[in-house]
C-alpha cells in the first residue's frame, strides 16, 4: 500500500514537489522544483492549463493528465486517479479509495511563504506542508542558469529546446530540460527533470493565458484541517486498511 501512497504524492505535488515529505515520494523527495517552476512561469500572471505527465521510476511507470492553474506565483494541481494510466492500481482499490475519497487529490503551493495544502475533496480535508524559509521568513528564492541547445517541434509548435539550472539557498541545484514558445513569453511547453532514480516528464496542454479565479487557491471553509500529512492519512488510513487489507 506504501507505493501507492508515494505514487499519489509525486503526482499530486506537481509544483509543490520541493515540500514534499521525502517517505512519501518514490525514491525521495524533489527539493527546490516547486521554486524553479514558479521561476520559469515567472512572466505570466496567470493561467490555467492540463498537463500530460510521465512519472518513471522506483518500479513505477505512470502516465496521467493533471489540471493547473497559477495566480501571481501561487499553484494549484488537481489529481484524478481514475485518468492515470500504467499504475499498480487494481479497479478494486481505486474503487475503496473512492468509497473513502481519496481519488481526487488537489494541491495548493503558495509564493509568498513556500507552504503547500494537500487537499481531499472527497474527504472534506486537508493538510499544510510547511516550506522552506530563509532567515527574514519569506520563501527562499533562487535564480535560473540557461543554455540554448537546440530547437524542436512539441505538438507542432517550434520551441527551444534549453537546457536549464535552478540554484536556490538551501536546496540542491535542480536541472531540467525546457522547451520554451519563444512566440509566447519563452512559456514552457514541455518539462524534463530527474531526481534519485525519479524521472518526471511534463507537457503542457489546452495553455490558457488569464487569471484564473482567486478562490481556485482557498482551500473550502467547512473543509477539516490536519497540521501533517501524517496526521491526515493515519486519521483515514485504518478504514482504508480494513476495506483493502495488504497481501
Amino acid at each position: 500500500m506504501k507505493h501507492i501512497f508515494r505514487l499519489l504524492a509525486i503526482v499530486s505535488l506537481t509544483f509543490a514537489a520541493g515540500s514534499l515529505p521525502a517517505q512519501l515520494s518514490p525514491g525521495g523527495d524533489m527539493p527546490g522544483f516547486d521554486k524553479a517552476m514558479r521561476k520559469l512561469f515567472e512572466k505570466v500572471d496567470g493561467f490555467t492549463s492540463t498537463a500530460q505527465m510521465t512519472i518513471a521510476g522506483s518500479g513505477q511507470n505512470v502516465t496521467m493528465t493533471v489540471a493547473i492553474s497559477m495566480l501571481n506565483g501561487d499553484s494549484r494541481t488537481e489529481v484524478d486517479l481514475a485518468k492515470m494510466e500504467g499504475a499498480a492500481i487494481p479497479a478494486d482499490m481505486l474503487s475503496q479509495l473512492k468509497s473513502m475519497g481519496m481519488d481526487r487529490m488537489v494541491t495548493m503551493s503558495y509564493a509568498k511563504d513556500g507552504r503547500s495544502l494537500m487537499i481531499y475533496p472527497g474527504m472534506k480535508a486537508y493538510a499544510e506542508i510547511s516550506g522552506p524559509t530563509t532567515a527574514g521568513g519569506k520563501s527562499a528564492e533562487g535564480t535560473l542558469e540557461k543554455i540554448v541547445v537546440g530547437v524542436e517541434d512539441i505538438s507542432g509548435k517550434s520551441c527551444e529546446k534549453s537546457t536549464v539550472k535552478f540554484k536556490s539557498e538551501g536546496s540542491p541545484e535542480v536541472t531540467m530540460t525546457v522547451w520554451a514558445d519563444t512566440s509566447r513569453k519563452d512559456l514552457p511547453v514541455k518539462i524534463a527533470t530527474a531526481q534519485d532514480g525519479v524521472n518526471l516528464t511534463m507537457e503542457f496542454k489546452e495553455f490558457k493565458e488569464a487569471k484564473p479565479d482567486a478562490k481556485l487557491f482557498t482551500p473550502p471553509s467547512d473543509f477539516k484541517k490536519y497540521n501533517s500529512v501524517d496526521e491526515l492519512m493515519q486519521a483515514n488510513m485504518q478504514k482504508l486498511m480494513q476495506a483493502a487489507p495488504e497481501k
